[in-house]
């Protein structure tokens, strides 16, 4: 079978999102996949920032980030700025552990 062209234009939601109606759907799916996604990298910057800086700021910045995560879904449904409330501070909680522990790592006399 071949495809008709038709005069409607797709959307970038819809080529990015796929073709979902149900809005309360995709913003619970993308509060997952999104926290999914952001796991490893928090994960592994909290793990080496608490081993080699410090366990008590190490916990401050994870609340922070737990916090900030647990707004995505609100800020999702808002739209694109107020999904940067979200997701700006996350991003920048593990690239200030990541380099916190690189700066650590290289400013460290040898043994």
């Amino acid at each position: 079978k071949r495809l008709k062209k038709t005069d409607e234009k797709v959307s970038l939601g819809a080529v990015k999102y796929g073709a979902r109606r149900d809005k309360r759907a995709l913003c619970v799916d993308r509060a997952v996949g999104n926290t999914l996604e952001q796991a490893i990298p928090f994960l592994a910057s909290l793990w080496l920032y608490a081993c080699f800086v410090d366990v008590d700021s190490a916990t401050t910045i994870g609340w922070i980030y737990v916090a900030f995560r647990a707004i995505y879904p609100a800020c999702f449904w808002l739209g694109i700025p107020w999904l940067f409330v979200s997701t700006v501070p996350n991003y920048f909680c593990i690239w200030y552990m990541m380099g916190t522990v690189a700066r650590k790592a290289f400013l460290a006399s040898p043994v």
